[in-house]
């Protein structure tokens, strides 16, 4: 199979909701069986004592075990819960400590044994959840602050972090970061820390807010506030609107992109 590098090269319930005020962020998971998991700025994940004390940041189900829940909090903590058991102090699995506010999580791991998560100030954490019932530690690699990681060839770091995704064929945790220019940085995950795969160029002009990893197509889609959505593929065929510059350099990875128009269509008026 070929190695992620050369394709990255050739580019990218029983518990229930609690109210306590009218809800104004909402974040949803979809369970693999449909079932659809809620949180927002205002409601917490039952039970309420084994729960989160300040309002969530992300929930993730397990990608195989349709009852597993994964949730993050603005409180630190990221919790894991059996919605197959009824009683409350059965429900939750257990608790990791980011020590600070937690952004996003994802499953990782061949087993889907291993949970990382991002937290809102670039700190990023990965633990083994399989290591729950020895003596070994749960935490498999740790960073308050990834932006002062030297991962960059100039030694520099990352200016934040984009999210992450499990690659299952290629079995490696992505992790997309990227600097305020504009540029990514690819980078894997593991017991080593953080390390560098790939870095993207001339595409976005601005911070990079979202990422979609396409297993089927080898391909990569990425959002910026640059108001751009841009699809990095291998050997594609660069489209632009001839009003940007492209800063990238001839490689066998293409950009693809289509201008962004605030008001492209507009309704006729009535008469006309």
């Amino acid at each position: 199979m070929e190695g992620l590098e050369e394709k990255l090269k050739g580019l990218s319930s029983p518990g229930g909701l609690s109210q306590r005020s009218p809800p104004t962020c909402w974040m949803l998971a979809l369970q693999p069986a449909g079932l659809l998991a809620v949180s927002c700025s205002n409601f917490t994940i039952h039970p309420p004592q084994q729960g989160h004390s300040e309002p969530g940041g992300s929930v993730c189900f397990h990608p195989r075990e349709k009852d597993r829940l994964a949730s993050g909090s603005t409180d630190g903590l990221v919790n894991v819960f059996d919605l197959s058991r009824g009683g409350e102090d059965e429900a939750l699995l257990a608790t990791c400590n980011s020590d600070s506010s937690a952004g996003s999580v994802c499953w990782s791991g061949a087993e889907f044994t291993q949970l990382l998560c991002l937290s809102h100030d670039e700190g990023l954490h990965l633990w083994d959840l399989g290591q729950l019932d020895t003596d070994e530690p749960l935490t498999i690699f740790s960073t308050s602050d990834a932006r002062g990681l030297p991962l960059l060839a100039d030694g520099g770091g990352v200016d934040y972090l984009v999210g992450c995704r499990w690659l299952q064929e290629a079995q490696r945790l992505l992790v997309v970061g990227g600097k305020n220019s504009g540029d990514l940085h690819l980078m894997e995950c593991d017991h080593a820390g953080l390390r560098l795969l790939r870095t993207l160029e001339g595409g976005h002009s601005s911070t990079v807010r979202c990422f979609l990893w396409d297993a089927v197509g080898e391909a990569l889609f990425t959002g910026g506030e640059d108001a751009q959505l841009l699809l990095w593929k291998p050997g594609g065929e660069e489209l632009t609107s001839g009003k940007r510059k492209s800063k990238k350099s001839e490689s066998a990875l293409r950009l693809k992109s289509r201008p962004h128009k605030k008001h492209g269509y507009q309704r006729e008026k009535k008469g006309a």
